[in-house]
């Protein structure tokens, strides 16, 4: 019988840790205008989960990378933000880096990736009406290269279009083949 309650405790424990550790992040005052290096947690808009987000809100935010090497991954399981508002997303560490998204009057859900290892959020309402927000899941990712002719992975001709958003940007030439 003791075997099997040092098997409870154990489970109780890794359920501890790795829910205690889950970060979540308001954009709220609390966060506005920081850099925050992470690769796990939860993003919400100011209401934060099932509440929506305030009137004439102003905010930016800064998520980065925790990992050397590794990229950053929001997967959006809502995004609802009303007219007059909006949610931009940028590709790096401030709001002159490349505009990646541009959410206004919009509902969608979907992920985000940086190529940059940084994405910055801003965030604004305006004084009438809001909406749901959004809610993310934070996750990192090692980028797969796929520079080089040889040994270059290839890819799936479909029979059905599949939207995808992709970049060459950080792409470096061949080595060894001239490029096509």
């Amino acid at each position: 019988m003791k075997k099997y309650y040092k098997h409870i405790i154990l489970i109780f424990f890794s359920l501890f840790i790795q829910v205690g550790f889950s970060q979540t992040y308001k954009l709220d005052n609390s966060i506005n205008g920081t850099t925050i290096p992470t690769c796990s947690g939860s993003f919400y808009d100011s209401g934060g989960s099932g509440n929506r987000y305030s009137t004439n809100e102003n905010r930016t935010v800064t998520f980065c990378s925790s990992s050397i090497g590794q990229q950053l991954r929001f997967d959006f399981t809502t995004l609802d933000i009303g007219a007059g508002d909006a949610l931009l997303v940028y590709d790096g560490n401030s709001s002159s880096a490349p505009l990646l998204f541009n959410c206004s009057s919009c509902t969608s859900s979907g992920y985000l990736i940086s190529t940059s290892g940084c994405l910055t959020f801003v965030f604004t309402s305006d004084n009438s009406g809001n909406r749901p927000g959004w809610a993310a899941t934070i996750s990192c990712y090692t980028p797969i290269t796929n520079d080089d002719c040889s040994g270059a992975i290839s890819l799936p001709v479909n029979t059905t279009c599949v939207n995808t958003v992709a970049s060459n940007l950080g792409a470096t030439s061949s080595s060894g083949v001239s490029s096509p």
